[in-house]
């Protein structure tokens, strides 16, 4: 039974995946899998596709009608054999020791999922570098807050993780199926703080531009739903609350105050300055003292005329 198993949906990148498998074979660690399943793609994968990968026995590929993404990967998950599981998309990089060092810190405390940083990929580049935050005592509050990347984050196979199938879920799914693999208040997570993956960003077909994961009022509503979804206490609170915030501020801001107030409503405002996070004169203390519009209404005037800039 291997140590690890790489979980990776494929559909119609033949010209990325035998990077993508490169970067897993290139891992110090050998007691791995590589799970990939085509999901329908208009031409099959075939092995000579997966370049160094093509006759490796760790490698097993398997084919299904289009479904989406969700349902490649629960599809792989079926059909792995590893003690932990690692999602990758299959036009990402993993960087060399990744594995090594997640599956250490995974053992060393014995730990339901351990995550890493990642960075963007774009034209061969690395740019922007992401590092999650720890906030909070509680698994899910941590996932909420740190907007975990997929291919960051080693977990437990007994925690059994399953992707959502619906499209409707995309391009949240990864974000929701670590959510609810990390539900239970007994679960334990760790930090390393070294770069995991490599995410490309100028890939044809990314879901994050198909499904616009930067549209925030569908972000903003998905964090809601997944906020009403869970049992709340106050650390998962202040983590979803904080998270749907974000998305106000960026439409009040943009002029979007309806769809701001419309999120703004999900947030209980008898206990936003309860958080830690709304800290006093920051724009979530006055919304939470004067209401929306007129709260961050003034703070950016009080921001324009102390020579601030709007983020």
């Amino acid at each position: 039974m291997p140590a690890i198993s790489i979980i990776v949906p494929f559909y119609n990148r033949h010209g990325l995946i035998g990077e993508t498998v490169e970067s897993v074979l290139q891992q110090g660690l050998t007691d791995l899998e590589i799970v990939i399943v085509d999901d329908g793609s208009r031409e099959p994968l075939k092995p000579s596709d997966l370049g160094r990968g093509d006759g490796d026995a760790r490698i097993r590929l398997f084919r299904q009608d289009n479904r989406g993404s969700g349902a490649a990967r629960n599809a792989a998950l079926r059909e792995a054999r590893g003690d932990h599981v690692l999602f990758l998309d299959s036009d990402d990089l993993l960087v060399p020791g990744g594995l090594e060092v997640l599956l250490a810190r995974a053992r060393e405390g014995d730990f339901d999922a351990v995550v890493g940083n990642w960075r963007d990929l774009v034209d061969g580049r690395a740019e922007r570098h992401f590092r999650p935050s720890f906030p909070y005592r509680d698994a899910l509050a941590n996932v909420v807050d740190g907007g975990w990347a997929t291919g960051s984050a080693l977990l437990k196979r007994s925690l059994r993780p399953v992707c959502p199938e619906e499209k409707s879920r995309l391009p949240w799914d990864m974000a929701e199926c670590y959510l609810r693999a990390l539900s239970d208040p007994a679960a334990r997570i760790a930090h390393v703080d070294r770069d995991i993956v490599m995410m490309r960003q100028d890939s044809d077909g990314r879901l994050t531009v198909l499904y616009d994961h930067f549209d925030p009022v569908k972000a903003g509503r998905f964090w809601c739903e997944m906020k009403a979804s869970f049992a709340l206490d106050d650390e998962r609170r202040a983590a979803f609350d904080r998270q749907i915030f974000r998305f106000v501020l960026t439409l009040f801001h943009a002029g979007e105050n309806a769809a701001a107030a419309e999120l703004f409503a999900s947030i209980d405002a008898d206990r936003l300055k309860r958080h830690a996070w709304c800290s006093a004169f920051s724009p979530a203390w006055f919304a939470a003292t004067l209401g929306l519009s007129p709260g961050l209404g003034l703070q950016r005037l009080l921001h324009r005329l102390r020579g601030g800039r709007l983020g």
